[in-house]
């Protein structure tokens, strides 16, 4: 799964592959103030399901900001777009956009 990440001036290309073990997967930072990590769960390339997280990045921590869940469309050889989601910071309201797409036939 590719997807691209944007906080004001700053973009960041992430990709994310399937995984058997959703806890082994690793949160990109974006600009020292959001983190975000794609799941896309499944075995031998059959897609179970995809989560996507935000946090915010605070001076002690980060904090879940936004999940969701996405099951398979039907026709699995079919491409996956999830649109275009914007997540707001509880500071100065910053917002990261968040835009992720599966292609037919990733590993």
């Amino acid at each position: 799964m590719h997807c691209e990440l944007r906080q004001s001036l700053t973009v960041v290309s992430a990709d994310f592959g399937l995984v058997a073990d959703p806890y082994v997967v690793s949160a990109v930072d974006v600009d020292g103030l959001f983190r975000f990590k794609a799941v896309v769960f499944g075995a031998s390339s059959q897609v179970e399901y995809v989560k996507l997280y935000t946090y915010y990045q605070t001076g002690r921590q980060a904090v879940l900001l936004h999940e969701v869940k996405y099951s398979p469309p039907p026709g699995a050889a079919a491409n996956w777009l999830f649109g275009e989601q914007r997540v707001y910071s509880p500071e100065l309201g910053r917002e990261l956009i968040v835009a992720c797409g599966w292609k037919a036939g990733q590993p």
